[in-house]
């Protein structure tokens, strides 16, 4: 069963090293993950996710 991980409870490791954190994480078996507040760096996101295999079925945002 594919599991995915919230990036939100990882926010302090992605804002010191974006990159490293979305490769840990792959490294550790997550296939999916679930990006929030994500269009302030999307391109940052979605290069480490592409470079690592990663999907984004959902995410979410501050209204």
């Amino acid at each position: 069963m594919p599991y995915s991980i919230q990036l939100y409870t990882v926010r302090r490791a992605l804002e010191e090293d974006l990159a490293g954190t979305i490769q840990r994480l792959a490294g550790i078996g997550f296939t999916m993950v679930e990006p929030y507040h994500f269009v302030a760096k999307a391109a940052d996101l979605q290069q480490a996710m592409a470079e690592n295999n990663l999907t984004a079925p959902s995410g979410h945002a501050p209204c």
